[in-house]
């Protein structure tokens, strides 16, 4: 019997996870409001937390569990972990959400891509980023510029009134 691959358990971890937090984002402003907490929750782990003790052990080659939680490549004879299951965890959520408010087609599904894309061009350039910031920003400014139907609320017609 073949083995599964490594990713396999970690991208459906992502997505249980993702489906049960996008089913709770029952708004635009919840959603927005999720962003930015995800986004500074990202930078400070990031910069001095949970986040930057495993990069740096990873980065002393004393800790591999970097290659456990992340979708890694190999690039320059070396891995390269690209993005973290907690960036799938919310960009997943992020996705469940805006189906949820009825935002469907491509502009929902490329705006967050986009602030992936951007961190991950960025983070290859200078060594890692935090991509939390750049996927709520890019959903952020999608939420605002387009003003797309919402699910959140359903009307209710008042008998009375009709």
């Amino acid at each position: 019997m073949r083995k599964l691959p490594r990713i396999v358990p970690l991208v459906l971890t992502a997505l249980l996870l993702a489906c049960a937090i996008g089913r709770a984002l029952t708004s635009s402003s919840a959603l927005i409001a999720f962003c930015i907490t995800a986004g500074i929750v990202d930078f400070l782990s990031f910069s001095r937390g949970l986040t930057a003790k495993i990069i740096s052990g990873y980065g002393k080659g004393h800790d591999l569990l970097l290659q456990y939680l992340s979708i890694t490549a190999p690039l320059s004879n070396r891995v390269v972990p690209l993005i973290g299951i907690g960036d799938l965890v919310i960009l997943g959520s992020i996705y469940f959400a805006l189906h949820k408010l009825g935002r469907t087609g491509w502009l929902p599904f490329l705006f967050p891509l986009g602030g992936l894309l951007v961190a991950l061009g960025v983070g290859l350039v200078i060594g890692g980023i935090y991509a939390l910031p750049f996927i709520g920003g890019a959903t952020i400014i999608y939420l605002l510029l387009w003003k797309g139907p919402s699910r959140s609320s359903p009307k209710i017609s008042n008998p009375a009134s009709g």
